[in-house]
């Protein structure tokens, strides 16, 4: 007996009706936020796919799709530089594949000929063709393992002639900062693991660098491989960018390690210190601004303004040797100008005036001590060797070799050494400034009032006069502070008798000849 049909499976709702605008989302995002195919690891076999999906969890695979959504975008984001080493890849094996097909070719023909007995003199020609070909090979694989250990390494296994920290002519920063780290891991072994990785197992001062900055400003959409192919390219550029940024690390590092006295080693510095990350990151960002990519290194400036408290804008212009202690709070503009060996406190603000576009920034010269909480702000210049004390606010150029403090800013004296900056002092030059209109009446008004003090001390009142006999008609006025003056001090030497005879007063007048006064007069009165 016929089985009955069996009614047809109810339509399966598909990802595009739950969500009516699925047209809107493809055609308004790139090809790489799309997804393409049935499989999530490019291969069709669906059974496979169920199979994987039954020992992984969600966490996983959606992880794995994460990063493979991220490798395609890393491809878009390096650009030419990427689809060039493609393209040369690519020719590179169907150079092999050829190879092969004539290797191929040839072994079946001088089999043939030499079982026909024709000719034997190709005998060794497949074998020979083969060995050439494996050696190519060898090669290559050679040249690969090289630039993953070293990103120095072009193509054909060359080094870079631009790159001049090579390992033939030593580089004396990199060799004391791996020589730390060592000592570092015997003393504390927890850490060996961590040095190595973030230290001992680089050959160059920029691959480790690369790998803290990468680590350090990773996220989960922002993976730390993408992060250090992008650092790579700017740290082992050929170009004068490129040169410029390999010597400022060096010049930083060695900045960090003698002005600030928290900085125990290189090491430290390298991997703890977020004012030297922040400022290295810029540094990157800085000349990605420079080549046209505004987004990319908009993107970095995010990052480090969220990581390390710091907000660079990427087209700030810093130069060598700079020392950012602490770091948290440091604010610099897209036109400000920071010169060679400057030291930049926590809180400082290099910021500008007004909503107006331009040049609106400070331009800071070279050896500049800026203080802690310090804002200078708008398109102003604060000379070389200056000096601004903590909390200032200047709003005015400031001259060489000048320290300013003060809301607003104004100058205080001149700076104790002409590079303030290199000694980290923040006092005053011993040999003060010329003085001012302001000093010269300060000085005034405390001259009169210490002359003021002086006559209040030495005023005589008319009881001490009495005392004393000199309210008498033969001594002025003028006189009577010094007669009694003359009372005391011959009174001084004189034994102390009780005190019988009348008051002073009731003494007669030397005009009287003796005469006593008449009645109702001093005689009679009492104080």
């Amino acid at each position: 007996r016929k089985k009955k049909d069996a009614p047809p499976p109810p339509p399966v709702a598909s990802a595009d009706d739950d969500w009516p605008d699925a047209d809107k989302w493809n055609n308004s995002h790139p090809s790489y936020m799309q997804h393409q195919g049935t499989s999530m690891d490019g291969d069709d076999d669906d059974d496979d796919d169920a199979f994987c999906d039954s020992f992984e969890d969600d966490s996983s695979s959606s992880a794995a799709a994460v990063a493979r959504r991220s490798d395609v975008a890393l491809d878009e984001v390096v650009g030419a530089a990427a689809n060039a080493r493609a393209k040369r890849g690519a020719v590179a094996l169907a150079e092999e594949e050829k190879a092969d097909a004539a290797d191929a070719a040839d072994g079946e023909g001088g089999g043939s000929r030499t079982s026909g007995g024709a000719s034997s003199g190709n005998k060794n020609g497949p074998k020979k063709t083969t060995t050439t070909r494996k050696k190519r090979a060898a090669a290559a694989a050679a040249a690969a393992a090289a630039r993953t250990k070293d990103p120095t390494t072009l193509i054909d296994g060359a080094r870079d002639s631009r790159y001049e920290w090579r390992s033939k002519t030593g580089d004396p920063t990199w060799e004391k900062i791996r020589a730390t780290a060592r000592l570092d891991a015997e003393s504390e072994p927890l850490l060996s693991s961590y040095m190595y990785m973030t230290v001992l197992s680089h050959e160059t001062l920029e691959q480790a660098l690369s790998f803290v900055l990468a680590n350090r400003l990773a996220d989960s959409t922002l993976l730390t491989t993408q992060l250090m192919e992008i650092f790579n390219s700017v740290l082992f550029a050929d170009d004068k960018e490129g040169v410029f940024v390999r010597a400022a690390i060096r010049r930083d590092i060695e900045a960090v390690n003698e002005r600030d006295p928290a900085c125990e080693s290189y090491v430290h510095a390298l991997l703890y210190l977020k004012g030297f990350h922040a400022l290295e990151a810029h540094r990157i960002q800085h000349t990605l601004w420079n080549r046209g990519q505004k987004l990319l290194a908009l993107t970095l400036q995010a990052r480090i303004s969220t990581v390390f408290a710091l907000d660079l804008h990427p087209a700030a212009r810093l130069g060598k040797g700079i020392l950012i202690d602490h770091g948290t709070g440091v604010v610099i503009g897209e036109t400000a100008v920071v010169g060679d060996n400057v030291s930049i406190l926590q809180g400082v603000t290099l910021g500008g005036t007004g909503k107006e576009a331009g040049d609106r920034h400070p331009k800071i010269g070279k050896g500049v001590l800026i203080g802690a909480h310090s804002t200078v702000l708008g398109n102003i210049v604060v000379g070389k060797g200056a000096m601004i004390a903590a909390g200032s606010l200047v709003l005015k150029p400031v001259a060489d070799h000048i320290m300013v403090a003060g809301s607003p800013a104004k100058p205080v004296g001149m700076a104790r050494t002409r590079a303030p900056a290199l000694a980290m002092a923040q006092e005053l030059r011993e040999t003060p400034t010329p003085p001012t209109f302001c000093d010269d009446l300060e000085d005034a008004i405390r001259a009169q009032a210490k002359k003021k003090a002086k006559e209040k001390s030495t005023r005589v009142s008319i009881f001490e006069a009495d005392d004393a006999g000199c309210l008498v008609e033969s001594v002025r006025v003028d006189d009577v502070r010094g007669c009694v003056a003359g009372e005391e001090a011959a009174g001084e030497g004189e034994e102390v008798e009780e005190e019988t005879s009348a008051p002073p007063w009731s003494r007669p007048r030397a005009e009287d000849d003796g005469a006593s006064m008449p009645s109702g007069g001093r005689a009679g009165r009492t104080r």
